[in-house]
């Protein structure tokens, strides 16, 4: 059974994404965090892998510890346990998310 955490945006509701076969979480900068799946990343982490990317303002390291905790908690939850939320931490705002190829 496939698990998911989301995040909720700004501008787009909410970002539902799959942990699959894992996630690589990776702060490009203070306005942009890339995830890719552990299926994309098994074909190439060569900057050719499809990722999904949140935008927004302020994003710090606690952004990303918060993203891999939820991606914890969804992977220890019972297979019917609804998807997990991503705690936004104050001074972060999440505006976006894409699916786009990584550059």
């Amino acid at each position: 059974m496939l698990k998911y955490i989301y995040i909720e945006t700004v501008n787009d509701g909410k970002a539902l994404i799959p942990v699959s076969t894992g996630l690589l979480v990776v702060k490009e900068s203070a306005t942009s965090i890339r995830f890719y799946s552990g299926d994309s990343l098994g074909m190439a982490f060569d900057g050719s892998s499809i990722g999904l990317v949140v935008t927004g303002t302020g994003f710090t390291q606690g952004l990303v510890d918060n993203i891999n905790s939820a991606i914890v908690q969804s992977l220890q939850s019972n297979y019917r346990a609804k998807a997990v939320a991503v705690e936004i931490p104050a001074g972060n705002v999440v505006n976006d998310f894409e699916v786009n190829i990584a550059s």
